[in-house]
């Protein structure tokens, strides 16, 4: 109700003049009799054209030009070039994209006038804005990288962040999520530098955006939660938070839908419409209106979706939105359909049909309009250059000025050839005095050496004429400023230099004066000091490291006596520098167990090698402490001057090794009294660190062997690995345990595994692994089950299969009666004809079940002989000949004359009548059947093909199980038993074979079968 009352007085507002806004003239009118002058105006004018940009553009536009009028008439070119920006803002904003260019292409030509660099930066981003919004992404990195090179220069962060949040829009655009990902987190890293809460806020948003587009919605809502925080927490205007605020509620109640949450998407909503409103933003209450509509209308409260719909319809008509009201008319007729109001559907969508005609007319005044600002824009340049060349009078005075300008210059090439010569040979003098060198006459460069174009990599090109700031880092100008104005004053200062890559290398810079000619030059020479400063900064570098260092670092002599120690080492021995300088190492020993140790150290170091162990040691308390120790030796011309040592304090982990061992000799003795088999498994290296006696007897395997290449190497089942939660180290693995039930074949066993992540010896990650065998347990269960879908079949034919048929018998015979004097033969005929088919199939069907039951009893006994497979076959065939022609089905026959085989025969009869039956009834009019059969290097294989319709692959794996029973109409309706398979299936696994199947759904299906090949020895059925 609050949002209808709040909508109701935005809609009023609509038809207002613009709320508190006033059109420019009365603005500049009030501002005048104020007494403010005319640059002051145009400056609170430009204030102006910011606050207004989203809610009135087009007020902020008349005043945006306004300001621009004034700043050209006064030529402030820097001002002028703002405004030229804040124009092109809003065209954009308002889609007129090409007006939008020319403005920013026109601010950029400014503000490289006036040197403005960090404007000329937002100017590139700006442009590449634009052609970001055209999709043109290869055009908009172009710009943003130029923008880039700018904010480096300056080390302007905010800038940086801004193009490196680019760069991820345009990877997002691209379906690159993980490379969008990637640039945002480096565009939050350099807003974090800069501290500014409200543009980390923005940041986050994007992240929370695509965490929510690569499916992560809870990350995605904790990221944008957080940006709603430091959003509140900014201090920025409350215009700017609010439109943040509408922005992120958004996308929070677009994550709860993505979840499902659907009463927690309906308070994000209102809250983005909440703030919406409180901008009096047209697009932003459309948008969030919508939103809402969309949530009702998935939660099934339809008439509450239809009044947003509704509400949105009215504000977008109004504010001639006709793209997003011709969306919502398509959205109201969606809904129509689905309540069954086919009427008020066809409205709505003849009302879409109508606005799309519409928004085409719009856009070819759209593209009209800015072909009318490109015109208006190239008028005003033009007059601009009439102005310049008013006092020209005629084309003939132009036509003497060139003349007379080429017989000057005819005659000045004589005095410039000989000049030109002498100035060569003063080149050649300045390029052997220096390095590097720039001449320039009042910061512009007029000339430069070789020296200084090899080592910065520019052309000579991209020198002369520049400015010598566009080299030299903002920090330098006032100092170079000064030095310009010191009338030619030598002076001497280090400072960087910007080269060709973008980056800036040391430099060391004395600025004098030289007479060339009877003139002054100024001349800066350049020396790349690049590899000074770096060392210099290394050795500072190392300096810090060593000091800071939480390990001991000792630097001794050649003879063992120490020279320097940092500060751990202080802290750990109790001994300082004075106290510990030209002694050797060994006076902190523990105890004379140590000599041989420091005989081996020192025969090692002495051989230059370098050496590693562990010391006991002693303090200067009394403590006994343990090190493990690195010693280096240092050499200089092949000859060993030094020896350096980094030690690391290990007292507490080798006491905790010490108590693990005595841990585990008695944990030791517990599991070698248990039945189950255990093994510790090092987490890094997968070696097994031990294993109890039953696991050993088990599976012959000892301590220190490879996991991998142990029990579970299998040809059957594979390597098993371990669990990937506890390879990811996942600490919450301490907590809880994984099981898995695997078969090891060559042991011919199932074993149910338990894994859990412990901490072992020297606090290392290891697992525990215990397994039981579980192979009698798992066959009684099998065994049970199967009992139990052979009793559930039983029971179900019983019930069902054979009740049915004679329930139609029964019917067909009273029909039969109730017609049989009414001399209906034909109906009487066809009555009959039910009662066969019914009569046929049920008689099947016993003739299954007896074989099936018959199965279950053990009275199937398979007595093989060996037969000649392809006369068997062709008999079977043979009875199935009529009942395929009847659909026109040619069964062919592709078995080898002389293939023997060693079955049961009727039991190879009764598998291959019940294939043959399947295919014939599965198969299309006019299909082929095909019997074929090859001799594999352990057995036979026959198979039955055919071309019909198939077999859905989640029904396949469930062909030959009898607690799963699959029965289909054929093409023609032909019923099945159901148990026709399962019958086939115990009878060949009952004559040492296998069968299966492979299907194509809507293309066939193939179904084959083993048997044992000819015996020798054995007598011919």
């Amino acid at each position: 109700m609050r949002n209808c009352l709040v909508l109701f007085f935005f809609l009023f507002s609509l038809h207002t003049a613009q709320g508190h806004g006033l059109p420019v003239d009365s603005v500049y009118n009030a501002l005048k009799k104020e007494g403010y002058t005319d640059h002051q105006i145009a400056l609170k004018l430009l204030d102006s054209t910011e606050a207004y940009y989203y809610a009135k553009p087009y007020l902020a536009l008349e005043y945006a030009l306004k300001a621009e009028d004034i700043f050209y008439q006064k030529k402030d070119k820097r001002h002028a070039a703002v405004a030229y920006s804040y124009i092109g803002y809003i065209y954009h904003n308002l889609d007129l994209r090409k007006a939008a260019l020319d403005y920013y292409t026109k601010a950029f030509k400014l503000f490289r006038e006036t040197g403005y660099d960090a404007m000329k930066a937002w100017n590139f981003v700006n442009i590449g804005n634009v052609y970001y919004d055209e999709e043109l992404f290869d055009m908009a990195k172009l710009y943003y990288d130029k923008a880039l090179v700018l904010f480096e220069k300056h080390h302007l962060l905010h800038g940086i962040s801004v193009v490196m949040l680019n760069y991820g829009l345009i990877k997002q655009s691209q379906n690159e999520p993980d490379s969008a990902l990637y640039f945002y987190n480096r565009s939050l890293e350099y807003r974090k530098k800069d501290g500014y809460k409200f543009g980390i806020a923005h940041i986050l948003t994007y992240i929370g955006n695509i965490k929510n587009e690569m499916g992560d919605f809870a990350a995605a809502i904790n990221v944008i939660n957080s940006s709603n925080d430091l959003i509140r927490e900014s201090g920025e205007k409350q215009h700017v938070i609010h439109r943040q605020l509408s922005v992120n509620f958004v996308s929070l109640s677009r994550n709860y839908v993505s979840m499902k949450k659907y009463p927690e998407a309906l308070l994000s909503a209102d809250s983005a419409l909440h703030y919406a409103l409180n901008l009096s933003d047209t697009n932003r209450i459309i948008g969030a209106l919508t939103l809402k509509a969309e949530i009702w209308d998935a939660t099934g409260a339809i008439n509450k979706a239809i009044n947003a719909y509704q509400e949105a319809k009215t504000l977008s008509y109004l504010s001639n939105k006709h793209e997003k009201t011709a969306a919502i008319y398509l959205n109201l007729a969606k809904i129509f359909i689905k309540q069954g109001k086919s009427d008020e559907a066809l409205d709505y969508i003849n009302a879409h049909i109508a606005l799309q005609e519409v928004i085409a007319k719009d856009r070819n005044v759209q593209k009209l309009l800015e072909l009318r600002i490109a015109f208006e824009t190239f008028t005003r340049d033009a007059e601009i250059l009439l102005l310049k060349t008013k006092n020209t009078q005629n084309r003939r005075i132009i036509a003497l000025i060139l003349l007379s300008g080429f017989m000057l210059l005819f005659f000045l090439s004589y005095y410039f050839y000989f000049r030109i010569k002498r100035t060569k040979r003063a080149h050649q003098i300045i390029e052997a005095l220096f390095d590097g060198y720039l001449i320039h006459k009042n910061g512009i460069i007029t000339d430069t050496n070789k020296a200084f174009l090899k080592f910065t990599a520019y052309k000579k090109e991209d020198v002369l004429k520049k400015s010598i700031y566009d080299f030299i880092p903002q920090e330098m100008h006032q100092t170079i400023r000064k030095d310009i104005n010191d009338n030619g004053k030598n002076a001497f200062y280090r400072t960087k230099l910007r080269i060709k890559s973008g980056s800036f290398a040391d430099v060391d810079i004395e600025a004098l004066t030289i007479s060339f000619m009877g003139k002054k030059m100024r001349v800066i020479a350049v020396k790349d000091i690049r590899e000074e400063v770096y060392n210099t900064r290394q050795v500072a570098l190392f300096k810090t490291i060593i000091e800071q260092n939480y390990d001991t670092i000792i630097i001794t002599d050649a003879q063992g006596n120490v020279e320097y120690v940092n500060p751990s080492f202080t802290k750990m021995t109790g001994y300082n520098y004075q106290e510990t300088v030209g002694k050797k190492l060994e006076f902190l020993s523990e105890g004379p167990h140590n000599d041989t140790l420091y005989s081996s150290l020192w025969t090692t170091l002495k051989s230059g090698q370098v050496w590693q162990g562990q010391l006991k040691n002693k303090a200067k308390s009394g403590k006994i402490f343990w090190e493990q120790a690195t010693i280096t030796p240092i050499k200089e011309n092949n000859q060993i001057i030094k020896f350096a040592a980094v030690k690391k304090d290990i007292t507490e982990r080798v006491l905790m090794e010490q108590r693990q061992i005595i841990f585990i000799e008695q944990l030791s003795k517990i599991f070698d009294k248990i039945d189950a088999f255990v093994f510790v498994i090092d987490l890094a290296s997968q070696e097994i660190l031990f294993n109890n006696e039953a696991a050993k007897k088990e599976f012959s395997i000892n301590k220190n062997a490879d996991y991998k290449k142990t029990i579970f190497q299998d040809d059957h089942s594979g390597f098993v690995p371990l669990p990937k939660e506890l390879i990811d180290e996942d600490d919450n693995m301490y907590q809880r345990s994984i099981r898995k039930e695997v078969f090891i074949k060559r042991l011919g066993s199932w074993y149910d595994f338990v894994f859990q992540l412990i901490k072992w010896t020297g606090d290392k990650k290891a697992i525990l692994l215990v397994a039981y065998n579980v192979s009698m347990h798992k066959k009684h269960i099998d065994e049970l089950n199967e009992l139990n879908a052979t009793k559930d079949k039983f029971f179900s034919i019983i019930a069902h299969d054979l009740k049915n048929p004679f329930h139609s018998i029964l019917g067909f015979t009273e029909i039969l009666l109730s017609n049989i004097d009414l001399n209906e033969t034909e109906k009487v005929k066809q009555i009959l004809t039910h009662i066969k088919e019914v009569v046929h199939n049920t008689n099947e069907l016993l003739e299954n079940l007896l074989e099936w039951a018959r199965s279950q009893t053990g009275a199937i006994q398979p007595n093989p002989k060996n037969f000649k497979l392809q006369d068997a076959a062709a008999l079977i065939i043979k009875i199935f000949e009529k009942q395929a022609s009847t659909k026109k089905i040619v069964i062919k026959k592709d078995i080898p004359q002389d293939l023997i085989v060693f079955s049961d025969e009727q039991i190879f009869n009764l598998v291959l009548r019940n294939l043959i039956s399947n295919a014939i009834k599965f198969s299309n009019i006019g299909g082929v059947v095909t019997v074929s059969a090859i001799q594999r290097d352990d057995d036979v294989m026959l198979s039955v093909q055919d071309n019909g319709l198939g077999i859905p692959e989640e029904i396949r794996e469930s062909l030959f199980k009898i607690d799963a029973k699959f029965s289909a109409k054929g093409t023609m309706g032909e019923k099945g038993t159901g148990l026709g398979l399962i019958l086939c299936r115990e009878l060949v696994e009952k004559n040492k074979g296998y069968i299966f199947a492979d299907s194509v759904f809507g293309k066939g299906s193939k179904f084959s079968f083993t048997m044992q090949p000819q015996q020798e020895n054995e007598e011919m059925a």
